[in-house]
């Protein structure tokens, strides 16, 4: 028998008794010294986190009732977000709920977290095993698939592709583009059409038996990360059809803090990093106060900061404030001109998760919107590729050039007017803020900054800020070419619309995030570390049950979630 059919009759045979993965992984941790190291590390943790919690934190499960059920969808192996999904699942146990954990078997580093926290057997749920045991046959999976898939839709259509009410499109796409790191997709490609398509079944599953969930339990509240992805997202949606109050969350981007949104079928459109309307109409003629408009400065300052110890993403992190003269002679901007800043995104990350795009994805508005700027030689163009690119291939094995460029190579050789800005560059984003004279973005966080100082944001998509009052907005292609062809004539942002930009980021970068640094503390290693498991970190401070449930932070998580129906956590 040849070598590789040896190993092939060996992994059936230790996937059969059910420890393929734990052989492999005791393999890597022999074999791979970085792997072993990683390892190590997370075992040193769990062991310093049993004697720092184990005491206290794994209580408290008589205060819930059985029939009031929270449904934490979790599917990380990462020790930060397990330990925050564990937290907050304490919380709302303590006020009277039942958490029910979804997870996956193999996440076995989550799963000893979770025990350090009480929820153990009984409070987990291993999706994997649930879908082995009642989910649908393969067959009627892919005759689903089929039919869905039959006539090869574009991405336009398969965006709004939905099975039982479910985005299932958008949530194969999601992780399609995710696995592949790539934005685009063309079914006409038969190994694309291949690797959607199991991602497609992969999400119609996740409906078929989340179905079958939530018709056995008593599901009041849920709390979910990644609603975008599948399963997360078919979970998560038969969820707001069968009424439950439904809760996404995320980590913010400053350190130590967490977003809160809670949602209905109505608002699932909406970008978890917003201002809900409810929210803003109360807001928006309210005038900011000398101390708001000072603790919004600190914000501007703190994520552009290379030093900040409060940024959590430390997109900045080795990079200069170069003055504005040096920035231009960098660049080769012709003075003569005005300048505008194209602001890329992650074309394969969290890609299809809210709002409408004027384009099919984030690749195609940033080929498309390089070859208007192309055609317009009025201004000096700048494409700005996203920092986070630095840390995120880190993560990737063999990926060192941002997947953008492969998207804008369709365009063969750029006129001079436009330049690249690559995701490595020493110059700090701030320093861009004096040379730029109009933002374009389809929803990035940007748009919600330069409006605050006079720039013109330009959109290509819904759901996060648009229509609010600040930006300029655009609801078709043709609408939005039109305006970059004329981009040099547009005038800067009216004194009135920038004071809204201003009190929207106070509401939003400011007191939509939620610090929880008063009952835990969260470390972060430089970029360059990455690819470790504890590249960020949280250590519970709490010493008592009591004193975690008395924490600041606790106590409004846990009465925002359990006694209101306001959309935004707004601290």
């Amino acid at each position: 028998m040849q070598s590789s059919s040896i190993k092939s009759a060996i992994g059936h045979t230790l996937r059969r008794i059910g420890i393929y993965r734990e052989v492999m992984k005791a393999q890597r941790i022999l074999s791979d010294r970085s792997y072993r190291q990683n390892w190590l590390e997370v075992e040193r943790d769990l062991a310093t986190t049993r004697r720092s919690i184990g005491g206290f934190l794994n209580l408290g499960e008589h205060r819930a009732d059985p029939k009031k059920e929270l449904l934490v969808i979790s599917s990380s192996d990462l020790p930060v977000l397990v330990k925050f999904h564990a937290m907050f699942a304490k919380a709302l146990q303590l006020r009277g709920y039942t958490p029910i954990i979804v997870t996956k078997s193999y996440n076995k580093v989550a799963q000893e977290y979770f025990k350090l926290f009480g929820f153990g057997e009984r409070n987990l749920l291993f999706w994997d095993h649930y879908v082995r045991d009642f989910g649908p046959r393969e067959s009627e999976v892919r005759n689903i698939v089929d039919e869905l898939l039959e006539n090869r839709p574009p991405v336009s259509e398969i965006k709004d592709l939905k099975f039982r009410g479910v985005q299932v499109g958008k949530h194969a796409l999601s992780r399609a583009t995710r696995v592949l790191l790539r934005g685009q997709f063309d079914l006409n490609d038969s190994e694309l059409r291949g690797i959607f398509s199991n991602h497609l079944a992969d999400a119609i599953r996740s409906v078929l038996v989340a179905e079958r969930f939530f018709d056995g339990h008593h599901v009041e509240k849920m709390l979910v990360r990644d609603a975008g992805y599948a399963p997360n997202g078919g979970i998560y949606e038969v969820g707001l059809l069968r009424g439950v109050d439904a809760i996404r969350m995320e980590m913010g981007q400053r350190r130590g803090c967490w977003l809160f949104k809670r949602y209905s079928l109505s608002t699932a459109g909406k970008a978890l990093f917003s201002i809900s309307e409810p929210t803003w109409e109360q807001l928006k003629d309210t005038p900011l106060t000398e101390s708001q408009r000072k603790e919004l400065d600190e914000n501007f300052a703190e994520r552009y900061d290379p030093a900040s110890l409060m940024d959590v993403n430390l997109y900045q992190a080795g990079k200069r404030v170069v003055p504005e003269d040096s920035v231009r002679a960098r660049l080769g901007l012709d003075p003569r001109k005005k300048t505008a800043l194209v602001f890329s995104h992650i074309s394969w990350d969290a890609s299809f998760f809210d709002g409408e795009d004027v384009y099919d994805d984030y690749e195609q508005w940033l080929v498309e919107t390089t070859r208007a700027a192309s055609a317009n030689p009025n201004l000096n163009w700048v494409i700005k590729l996203h920092p986070a690119n630095v840390f995120k291939l880190k993560r990737e094995d063999g990926v060192t050039e941002e997947t953008e460029m492969i998207a804008l190579r369709k365009l063969g050789p750029l006129p001079e007017h436009v330049k690249i800005l690559h995701a490595d560059t020493e110059i700090n984003t701030r320093a861009l803020f004096p040379i730029m004279d109009y933002c374009l973005t389809v929803r990035g966080t940007i748009g919600m900054e330069t409006p605050c100082f006079g720039v013109p944001a330009l959109t290509a998509g819904t759901g996060r800020y648009d229509g609010y009052g600040f930006t300029n907005d655009s609801r078709t292609r043709e609408e939005y070419e039109e305006k970059l062809a004329s981009l040099h004539t547009v005038a800067p942002v009216p004194p009135n619309q920038s004071e809204l930009a201003l009190r929207h980021a106070y509401w939003t970068l400011v007191r939509r995030q939620t610090s929880f640094e008063d009952v835990s503390e969260v470390s972060m290693r430089p970029v360059c570390e990455a690819r470790s498991a504890l590249h960020q970190n949280v250590r519970i401070r709490a010493r008592s049950l009591e004193e975690f449930e008395t924490a600041e932070s606790i106590g409004r998580f846990s009465d925002w979630s359990t006694n209101s129906e306001a959309p935004d956590l707004i601290v």
